[in-house]
């Protein structure tokens, strides 16, 4: 029998006799094993039989310590610079459906720090981008997505725990945008527009006549549809449990076009907002705004704030309330003039014969 042979069969001969000791026909074997999946570190070391155990734990104790301390230590990689690294960066991150605006943001970095090698980026330089930009006029949101992609260059480049220029550095503050009825005709031109799209117009219809998030649109499966009964499961983007959408028939039709496009899947939504832009959407508002328009448009319509709150897949109706005044505000204008006329408008009746009305007060009486 050959050594390969041997040492094959006394590997499958051994024995386990302790946490992390196995015996064979040759020693002891002591393992140590630390962390799970890709970051599993693992040492093995060989002992003779006469090796006392007391020596054999203490390697185990101390490989174990050694062992941990490197899972917890930075990756640290040889870095070039910035847009050298930004470049191996976009080549491993194709896959992702937001690598359009990948490139924009890792684009806006290389134009201000390009030259610089990544270790000589700091957090400073990350707070002198930020107000170049913010006094440039770029929006929070726009700021705060360049700051999540430097991020996210470090982390695949040197590891998910490496240290980052971002690091400890807040989001900036993104205020509540004002929710605003978008017309009817702005919708009707944008979908015109993009007939040659076939796939960003079936997803711009749904959104515009369910109010649904462009998210649940990306998450929707050929099963969650069945549209004989006219009924869309809507897996919901942000916890929670399943909605049903019952479909009108403008809604059947998006989701009929939808399907003839065959444009399922996710997709940008950057990109996906630039081609609407493109089609006619009001560079001021954002495309967004036509879930807000749907709520509101529900709410003119005198439908029960529960029922808008289940058709827009808010789990409270406090949201819906704290999000939606226009709503409130047509509806409670709806209620008073309800309730105009129950007394006349007020008339002052005439004083009856011998009534006290016009005299002087009676005393004690205030």
């Amino acid at each position: 029998m050959s050594r390969q042979s041997e040492t094959g069969n006394a590997l499958r001969r051994r024995k386990r006799i302790g946490k992390g000791l196995y015996r064979d026909r040759y020693g002891y074997a002591a393992i140590v094993k630390v962390g799970t999946g890709d970051e599993a570190r693992q040492r093995e070391k060989r002992y003779p039989f006469d090796t006392p155990m007391k020596d054999i734990k203490a390697w185990q104790e101390s490989m174990r310590s050694e062992l941990r301390a490197d899972l917890r230590r930075p990756v640290t990689l040889s870095r070039g610079t910035l847009e050298a690294d930004a470049k191996a960066y976009l080549a491993q991150v194709k896959h992702l459906t937001s690598y359009g605006s990948r490139v924009c943001e890792v684009d806006a970095w290389t134009a201000l720090y390009g030259r610089l090698r990544r270790t000589q980026i700091t957090s400073e330089h990350v707070r002198r981008a930020r107000a170049t930009w913010t006094a440039d006029g770029y929006a929070p949101k726009t700021v705060n997505n360049r700051v999540q992609t430097l991020q996210h260059l470090y982390h695949v480049l040197d590891g998910e725990k490496a240290p980052t220029p971002t690091d400890g550095i807040a989001k900036l503050p993104v205020p509540e945008s004002v929710k605003v009825l978008v017309p009817a005709k702005v919708f009707q031109t944008v979908a015109a527009n993009l007939a040659t799209d076939p796939k960003t117009r079936a997803r711009f219809m749904i959104t515009a006549s369910t109010g649904v998030r462009p998210a649940e649109v990306k998450r929707t499966e050929p099963g969650d549809l069945d549209l004989d009964r006219r009924v869309w499961m809507v897996r919901t983007a942000k916890g929670g449990a399943m909605r049903a959408i019952v479909l009108n028939d403008e809604m059947l039709d998006a989701w009929k076009a939808f399907v003839a496009a065959d444009a399922w899947g996710a997709f940008d939504t950057s990109d996906h907002d630039k081609r609407l832009y493109a089609a006619g959407w009001p560079k001021d508002i954002r495309p967004y705004q036509a879930r807000h328009s749907v709520a509101l448009e529900l709410g003119e319509r005198g439908i029960d704030l529960a029922d808008v709150a289940s058709m827009l897949g808010h789990k409270d109706v406090a949201t819906t309330r704290r999000f939606y005044q226009g709503i409130l505000a047509s509806r409670l204008k709806g209620a008073s003039d309800t309730l105009a006329g129950r007394f006349s408008g007020w008339q002052r009746p005439e004083p009856e014969q011998g009534s006290l009305d016009g005299a002087e007060p009676v005393k004690g009486v205030h």
